[in-house]
């Protein structure tokens, strides 16, 4: 029969008060007169595979401003604009999931911040103007169009209309 008053500490037999139904007394009792007991025994978990550890969980995310991060975002606007791909998709589920695990600490913006700031980016960040992208790009009209549809959606959007 379980006694539920008292609890006994399994290396030096001392009995202690069970009272508030928790562990602490034990734990307070093990970090006095068993310290080396936690260093030396800690159990080693092996976490499933795809679980997230605590570690990772509470681990800091991903600076905005850092290269990984302005890596990210320049291709996920790349992706929108070369798929010609809706805005919303970065509120997408299964986009959110696999960035997250090619990425976890990495925050994905808002699409309005998509709409406003890094697309409008690619293409001030193109040196040339569309006839000399022309001439230089013969090969590859599919940015002019891309470019076209990319002015065509910001402005029709009714995201974007006040």
């Amino acid at each position: 029969m379980t006694d539920k008053t008292r609890t006994i500490c399994k290396q030096c037999k001392k009995i202690m008060p069970y009272t508030a139904a928790n562990t602490s007394t034990m734990q307070r009792h093990i970090q006095n007169y068993h310290s080396s007991l936690l260093k030396s025994t800690a159990p080693v978990m092996n976490t499933a595979k795809g679980q997230t550890t605590l570690s990772d969980a509470f681990a800091p995310k991903l600076p905005e401003s850092s290269a990984r991060a302005t890596a990210i975002m320049r291709e996920i606007g790349f992706f929108i604009a070369a798929d010609m791909r809706p805005f919303s998709v970065v509120e997408n589920q299964g986009f959110r999931r696999l960035l997250h695990t090619l990425e976890p600490k990495y925050t994905i913006p808002t699409r309005m911040h998509f709409t406003r700031t890094v697309v409008p980016n690619l293409y001030k960040d193109q040196s040339c103007t569309e006839p000399e992208r022309r001439r230089k790009h013969r090969h590859n009209i599919r940015w002019l169009d891309i470019e076209r549809y990319a002015k065509l959606y910001h402005n029709c959007s009714p995201h974007n209309q006040q």
